[in-house]
Order: structure tokens, then sequence, then C-alpha cells
């Protein structure tokens, strides 16, 4: 027996989410994150840069063999009920865990772009300061990937990060972004 569910089933017409953030870090992190700026609606295409604003604080230098853990949700809507399925992590892309500077090298281009929108150097580990970005615009690297997949990538997210060093959170952020790629 095969069950097929149409994607009208699948994906709400209109998304009760939006984009929200929260730093969920302990009161002794490290990085605070004091504002992240998003469009309600997330549109990502081929051609179609995202802009985002950035507020953060790091008070000590944050140690390069931290480990960061990426874990991304897309929720799925099925006859109402909400269904978070994980998005694997291929290419450093997806739900990861890495060291600090292997996020640095993986994402290299988006890390030194807010870095350096932020008045700082990009190196890992980074510097303590005030980051402070604002309208940064950044091309999502979907040049190779049809149209027709991407489209298939439109909904709703959660996505948690953590840095950790030695068992001590060092940062986190938890966010809820809305995705349409066009």
């Amino acid at each position: 027996m095969t069950l097929t569910i149409s994607s009208d089933l699948v994906e709400a017409k209109k998304s009760k989410f939006k984009t929200t953030w929260r730093d969920c870090g302990s009161d002794d992190a490290i990085v605070r994150f004091r504002n992240i700026g998003l469009e309600d609606v997330v549109r990502i295409g081929k051609t179609t840069p995202v802009k985002v604003s950035l507020n953060a604080t790091q008070s000590a230098e944050v140690p390069a063999d931290s480990q960061v853990n990426i874990k991304i949700k897309k929720i799925l809507n099925i006859f109402g009920n909400k269904l978070p399925v994980v998005v694997p992590c291929i290419n450093g892309i997806g739900s990861c865990e890495a060291s600090l500077c292997d996020i640095f090298k993986i994402h290299k281009k988006l890390v030194c772009t807010i870095l350096e929108a932020a008045g700082h150097d990009c190196n890992c580990p980074s510097a303590p300061g005030v980051y402070n970005a604002a309208d940064i615009n950044y091309q999502l690297p979907f040049t190779l990937i049809p149209t027709a997949i991407l489209s298939l990538g439109n909904g709703d997210y959660t996505l948690d990060m953590e840095i950790t060093h030695n068992n001590k959170q060092i940062a986190c952020l938890a966010m809820t972004v809305v995705v349409k790629f066009v």
C-alpha cells in the first residue's frame, strides 16, 4: 500500500508562523544576541539575496575548539497536525555539528560578510566586542539547484544553534523562520 499526500495537504496555504528569534543563552554565556533582523517571510532565490541585521556582544574570546550544534527542522502541516522534520546536514548546510573554526571555514563567505560589516576581522576565534551589522545582503549558494526542487523547501522552519565548550554553554539562539524560494 502506498500513501501519497498532495503538496496542498502538506503545506499550509498561509503560514501562521512569522520570523522570530530569542537568545536562549545561559546568564553567563559569552555571546549574547541583542537583535536579529530578518523579514517576516525570508525570500531566497538564485538571484535574490537574504537581508539580515545582527546586534550581538561577545564578552570574551570563544575557544577555537568550541562545538557548534545547529538543528534545523521543517514544520510540515499534515491534516492539521504539525510534524517537525529534521533537515539533514549536507555539505555543511542543515542540522550539523562541527567545531567553531570548521563552521568559519565551511561558511567563510557568510561569516566574513557579517564580521566585516560589523567592523571586525574575519578570524577564528573572533575577538570580544560589540557586533552590530545592519542590512547585510547575502546571496545563498543555491545556484546549482533547480527551481522546482527549491520550491519543495517553502515553508516554516525552526533553527536552534548552540555553541558549547567543555559542556559549558557559550551561546544559544532559537529562531522560527518562514522561507519562500523564489
